[in-house]
């Protein structure tokens, strides 16, 4: 069986300069892909790979500077997308460095299937959990739209009482006394009896209803 290898950063230190820290790590990266085309011309075939030696400065970079390093693989295929040798790789740059495997879209697998890779990865040596991405989104948005419909009803019971209050006071200086129903839709009905006093120098009028006299 072949196994492929990542390419490693030279060794350095920080006496070394910005130039002769490039041209090493620029000549190890050439001899990494001259191994790789000699697998090739073996008959080998390798999947597409970065090309790009900024993009593994940057996988060198965070390793030195991270205490431990996640791979976050397809649960349908973990095997699939986790480079074992990247593991390894850390333990070389520092042996208190530690890996783990978080498997995402655990959705797609039964409880049964999730045992059965927790102990082969344990077999492994490698520490795992198991995500989804999935349920959390879901979970995250049927929490804002519970907070939404909240909010819509506080505001809603706000305006009910709004609307009461501002009728009432408009009533009260009207000199209105307001009995309101509501409506099969929930309309609101206002019926009113307004009690006023007319009087003349010719007359006054006492009636209990409204009456005006002239002269």
């Amino acid at each position: 069986e072949l196994h492929l290898r990542i390419p490693r950063r030279p060794p350095w230190s920080f006496q070394m300069s910005k130039g002769k820290l490039e041209a090493r790590e620029n000549e190890a990266f050439l001899d990494w892909r001259r191994q790789l085309a000699a697998v090739e011309e073996d008959g080998y075939i390798i999947t597409p790979f970065e090309r790009n030696i900024e993009v593994w400065r940057q996988l060198w970079r965070v390793v030195e500077r991270s205490d431990v390093v996640v791979q976050i693989v397809d649960a349908r295929n973990p095997l699939l997308f986790r480079c074992p040798d990247l593991e390894t790789y850390v333990a070389e740059v520092d042996e208190k460095k530690r890996s783990f495997l978080l498997i995402n879209k655990a959705d797609f697998l039964t409880a049964r299937q999730r045992r059965v890779w927790a102990d082969y990865f344990d077999a492994e040596g490698v520490p795992v959990a198991f995500f989804s991405a999935k349920h959390h989104i879901d979970a995250a948005r049927a929490s804002a739209l519970a907070s939404k419909h909240a909010r819509d009803a506080s505001d809603s019971d706000f305006d009910a009482d709004f609307d009461a209050d501002f009728d009432a006071e408009a009533d009260a200086e009207a000199g209105v006394a307001s009995t309101s129903h509501r409506g099969p839709l929930g309309q609101r009905w206002s019926l009113s009896t307004k009690r006023t006093m007319s009087t003349t120098s010719a007359h006054n009028c006492t009636h209990p209803t409204s009456c005006s006299m002239s002269s």
